[in-house]
Protein backbone atom coordinates (compact mmCIF):
# COMPACT_ATOMS: atom_id res chain seq x y z
CA UNK A 1 0.00 0.00 0.00
CA UNK A 2 1.49 3.30 -1.19
CA UNK A 3 2.90 5.52 1.92
CA UNK A 4 -0.04 8.21 0.88
CA UNK A 5 -2.78 6.36 0.86
CA UNK A 6 -1.84 4.72 4.30
CA UNK A 7 -0.98 8.27 5.37
CA UNK A 8 -5.04 9.52 4.53
CA UNK A 9 -6.19 6.78 6.06
CA UNK A 10 -4.67 7.12 9.17
CA UNK A 11 -5.66 10.83 9.17
CA UNK A 12 -9.67 9.27 9.04
CA UNK A 13 -9.48 7.20 11.96
CA UNK A 14 -7.82 9.97 13.57
CA UNK A 15 -10.52 12.31 12.96
CA UNK A 16 -13.28 9.49 13.33
CA UNK A 17 -11.65 8.59 16.87
CA UNK A 18 -11.43 12.38 17.83
CA UNK A 19 -15.26 12.23 17.30
CA UNK A 20 -16.26 9.23 19.39
CA UNK A 21 -15.25 11.26 22.92
CA UNK A 22 -18.11 14.00 22.36
CA UNK A 23 -20.63 11.91 23.99
CA UNK A 24 -18.52 11.52 27.07
CA UNK A 25 -17.38 15.14 27.62
CA UNK A 26 -21.62 15.98 27.18
CA UNK A 27 -22.29 13.55 30.04
CA UNK A 28 -18.92 14.80 32.08
CA UNK A 29 -20.32 18.26 31.29
CA UNK A 30 -24.06 16.98 33.20
CA UNK A 31 -22.38 15.45 35.69
CA UNK A 32 -20.45 18.92 36.32
CA UNK A 33 -24.33 20.55 36.71
CA UNK A 34 -25.23 17.71 38.91
CA UNK A 35 -22.26 18.67 40.71
CA UNK A 36 -23.11 22.24 40.97
CA UNK A 37 -26.35 21.66 42.34
CA UNK A 38 -25.32 19.11 45.38
CA UNK A 39 -22.68 21.85 46.20
CA UNK A 40 -25.06 24.66 46.58
CA UNK A 41 -27.29 22.12 48.48
CA UNK A 42 -24.99 21.53 50.83
CA UNK A 43 -24.30 24.96 51.42
CA UNK A 44 -27.87 26.00 51.82
CA UNK A 45 -28.14 23.03 54.05
CA UNK A 46 -24.68 24.19 56.21
CA UNK A 47 -25.77 27.73 56.51
CA UNK A 48 -29.16 26.74 57.35
CA UNK A 49 -28.29 24.14 60.05
CA UNK A 50 -25.01 26.49 61.21
CA UNK A 51 -26.52 27.41 64.81
CA UNK A 52 -27.29 24.31 66.14
CA UNK A 53 -24.16 22.34 64.54
CA UNK A 54 -21.46 21.31 66.84
CA UNK A 55 -17.69 21.99 65.76
CA UNK A 56 -17.47 18.66 64.44
CA UNK A 57 -20.36 18.84 62.30
CA UNK A 58 -19.20 22.28 60.96
CA UNK A 59 -16.14 20.59 60.00
CA UNK A 60 -17.94 17.80 58.51
CA UNK A 61 -19.77 19.96 56.27
CA UNK A 62 -16.56 22.05 55.38
CA UNK A 63 -15.20 18.75 53.95
CA UNK A 64 -18.24 17.62 52.23
CA UNK A 65 -17.84 21.01 50.25
CA UNK A 66 -14.39 20.76 49.75
CA UNK A 67 -14.77 17.35 48.40
CA UNK A 68 -17.51 18.63 45.75
CA UNK A 69 -15.33 21.01 44.89
CA UNK A 70 -12.67 18.39 43.99
CA UNK A 71 -14.24 16.46 42.23
CA UNK A 72 -15.61 19.13 40.21
CA UNK A 73 -12.37 20.81 39.35
CA UNK A 74 -11.44 16.53 38.16
CA UNK A 75 -14.18 16.40 36.34
CA UNK A 76 -13.47 19.95 34.34
CA UNK A 77 -10.20 19.22 34.06
CA UNK A 78 -11.20 15.85 32.28
CA UNK A 79 -13.56 17.62 30.49
CA UNK A 80 -11.27 20.02 28.67
CA UNK A 81 -8.73 17.56 28.05
CA UNK A 82 -11.08 15.65 26.36
CA UNK A 83 -12.42 19.01 24.31
CA UNK A 84 -9.01 20.10 23.68
CA UNK A 85 -8.42 16.87 22.04
CA UNK A 86 -12.22 17.12 19.98
CA UNK A 87 -11.33 20.50 18.61
CA UNK A 88 -7.99 20.67 18.34
CA UNK A 89 -6.07 19.71 14.89
CA UNK A 90 -3.28 17.20 15.34
CA UNK A 91 0.12 19.21 15.37
CA UNK A 92 2.25 17.00 13.84
CA UNK A 93 0.61 17.01 10.27
CA UNK A 94 1.46 20.67 10.63
CA UNK A 95 5.22 20.50 11.48
CA UNK A 96 8.59 19.43 9.58
CA UNK A 97 10.12 18.17 12.25
CA UNK A 98 8.38 15.44 14.95
CA UNK A 99 9.87 16.45 17.96
CA UNK A 100 8.51 20.03 17.64
CA UNK A 101 4.91 18.68 18.42
CA UNK A 102 6.47 18.46 21.79
CA UNK A 103 8.40 21.60 22.23
CA UNK A 104 11.71 19.83 22.92
CA UNK A 105 14.84 20.41 20.86
CA UNK A 106 17.00 17.49 21.34
CA UNK A 107 19.39 18.36 18.55
CA UNK A 108 21.28 22.39 19.31
CA UNK A 109 21.27 24.14 16.49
Amino acid sequence: MPEGRLNKIARIWVRFTRWAIAPFCLGLLAALLILLVEFFRELTHLIAEFPQMNRSNVILAVLKLIDLVFVANLVLMVSNAGFERLYSVPRIWNTAHPMKVLSISLWSN
